[in-house]
């Protein structure tokens, strides 16, 4: 409906680009979704008694059905907006959806984690990332903004380098403080804790 919209009367217009911007929202609400789907997991103990099915397996088959409901969203639109006539970065688009869905992988089983038991405190992580939709360079673009402290300090978010770069073809901007090695910095080190927090957290729900 957005790219209907846009392709009929805005398209292009005040620096508004459906090429990337109808993405940016796909992924961040199937990042989203992911999220708060781990975050929030509730095993049952019945589940967990079973030999087999291990608490780890349970998490893994949660991110991987919200990933491939995001390909699936991915695929619906990327063949709609072909079939209007946006030119669209495919392999940056492609680069998008995996290494957030990566991330936000990444990131729930670290929260997941360390607020295991802890209800408030998981809730009150479910506004942050409903905040952190506004301070990542999606409805806002980041570096528009005035130089600043806080500009400074929201570009230490690596979701701005990411969004970032991934707008670069399709708006012939290009800045030198958008860096996607830090991104890939910061992801590398969630990769790496990952294995470490899921089997604390298996460890705990079997506790």
């Amino acid at each position: 409906g957005l790219a209907t919209l846009f392709s009929i009367g805005l398209r292009g217009r005040a620096g508004v680009f459906m090429e990337f911007l109808l993405f940016l929202f796909l992924f961040w609400f199937s990042f989203q979704i992911m999220v708060a789907n781990i975050v929030n997991l509730n095993i049952p103990e019945f589940l967990t008694s079973k030999e087999r099915l291990k608490p780890w397996l349970i998490i893994l088959s949660t991110a991987i059905i919200s990933f491939l409901q995001a390909v699936i969203r991915f695929l619906i639109c990327l063949f709609i907006m072909i079939l209007i006539g946006f030119e669209l970065e495919i392999f940056r688009l492609l680069s998008l959806g995996f290494l957030i869905s990566i991330f936000g992988f990444c990131w729930a089983i670290l929260v997941s984690n360390l607020l295991h038991s802890n209800s408030f405190l998981r809730e009150l992580h479910g506004f942050f990332i409903g905040g952190l939709f506004f301070i990542s360079s999606i409805l806002i673009s980041i570096p528009a903004l005035p130089d600043g402290v806080l500009k400074d300090i929201l570009l230490y978010n690596p979701l701005v380098h990411l969004h970032e770069w991934v707008k670069e073809p399709t708006t012939g901007i290009y800045y030198d403080y958008i860096d996607i090695n830090y991104f890939l910095t910061c992801l590398f080190s969630l990769i790496l804790l990952a294995p470490v927090s899921l089997y604390y957290k298996n460890k705990k729900v079997l506790e």
